[in-house]
């Protein structure tokens, strides 16, 4: 980020000292807490972790600002040091804390984030959820801003871009922005591909192409089975096992339906060329490309999820369905594809839900007022002193 804001008028950039990530992204769930690959610099993260926190605090106290601004969950040291020299923090929450009902690790970090900071934004009310019980009411939900005119309806020619991009014009295409991340589901909707008909294509942007599929052995079939019944059962939260050869083993040699052009740069193209936008997230968290398609009048599918629930109004902006079935989801795409008035509808309510959440403006005049408290407040205590 530090050539994007070293290119903005009136911001100064400076580097920051490196901060203990990998524990973050272990404390909030999203690597699990023992691995061996990992194991060494957990190990070297907390045993460097006291003087990491004292490198920071001497950063802070030297530049002395008015509040650090924490953007991510993860960034657990950077709290301690700005409580360390007493500045005030505002910590933005865009990651969902992961674990179930009862998880030992979500309930304390929840309430580390919740006791360190003295503001917390939410960019959704499940990431304020997964916080725990907001007691002292320090919690806010300020959904993403985006500017929504890089997002409008009219932005690109839909044949033009599609003949840009190489997608075939007379498609119904659907696009998915997660790459080929278990937690996306790109299994399950490259399993779905195969169950739809001949105009319908896909396209999976982000992250790294499977390896060419290559006949999976028996035990690795077997793994696989097991996997998929402890998912069922519950006992698994999603397939994650030698997750590249399992979306590979679902890709015939010759299928011309599915397109993955990798990392891409100007994804309102990509939304401008599709019919639909598909989040397959399998584990619930809030969707950003989801209200990105609606900015631009698309509709969406999302897994069923606690998540989706709470942004995708089921039949009206967008179609909720079974992340086990590959087959409803089969069929949700042959319904819009055959049903292009139903997809306008559907993206024009969309539409209105991003610009009444996501306008940039607005959500930029609520983290200012929220600055304001806490400066004002900050004063007033001085003042006293």
């Amino acid at each position: 980020m530090m050539p994007y804001f070293g290119e903005v008028n009136g911001v100064e950039v400076e580097k920051y000292p490196e901060a203990p990530i990998l524990i973050g992204k272990k404390l909030i769930g999203w690597n699990p807490i023992f691995t061996l690959r990992s194991l060494d610099q957990v190990i070297r993260q907390i045993v460097t972790a006291p003087k990491i926190v004292a490198e920071e605090a001497a950063w802070l106290k030297s530049r002395q600002p008015d509040i650090v601004h924490l953007n991510s969950a993860t960034l657990w040291s950077s709290a301690l040091a700005a409580r360390r020299v007493g500045i005030p923090v505002v910590w933005h929450v865009r990651e969902t804390l992961y674990g179930g009902r009862f998880s030992f690790r979500k309930w304390v970090y929840g309430r580390f984030i919740r006791g360190k900071a003295d503001k917390v934004i939410a960019i959704s009310p499940t990431d304020a959820e997964s916080l725990g019980p907001d007691v002292n009411n320090k919690v806010q939900v300020i959904y993403n801003a985006v500017n929504l005119a890089d997002y409008a309806p009219g932005k690109h020619d839909k044949d033009e871009t599609r003949a840009q991009l190489g997608l075939p014009s007379d498609a119904f295409i659907a696009l998915s922005l997660g790459g080929f991340s278990y937690r996306k589901g790109a299994w399950q909707l490259v399993r779905a591909l195969k169950k739809t008909s001949e105009n319908i294509h896909l396209v999976i942007a982000g992250g790294q192409i499977p390896p060419p599929p290559k006949p999976p052995s028996f035990l690795a079939r077997v793994r696989w089975t097991l996997e998929d019944w402890s998912v069922v059962l519950g006992v698994a939260p999603t397939q994650t096992w030698n997750y590249s050869a399992r979306v590979a083993s679902e890709i015939p040699d010759n299928e011309a339906r599915l397109h993955c052009p990798g990392h891409v740069g100007d994804v309102t193209k990509w939304i401008s060329a599709c019919g639909v936008l598909v989040f397959g997230g399998v584990i619930s968290h809030f969707a950003r490309p989801v209200y990105e398609a609606w900015a631009m009048g698309k509709p969406v599918i999302a897994f069923d999820t606690p998540a989706m629930r709470r942004e995708i109004d089921d039949e009206k902006d967008g179609l909720l369905v079974s992340r086990e079935s590959p087959g409803e989801l089969a069929m949700a795409l042959r319904r819009l594809a055959a049903n292009p008035e139903l997809c306008a509808a559907m993206g024009e309510k969309g539409r209105l839900k991003a610009l009444s959440r996501f306008d940039r403006t607005k959500n930029t005049k609520k983290v200012i007022e929220l600055y304001r408290t806490l400066t004002a407040a900050g004063s007033a205590e001085a003042d006293q002193s």
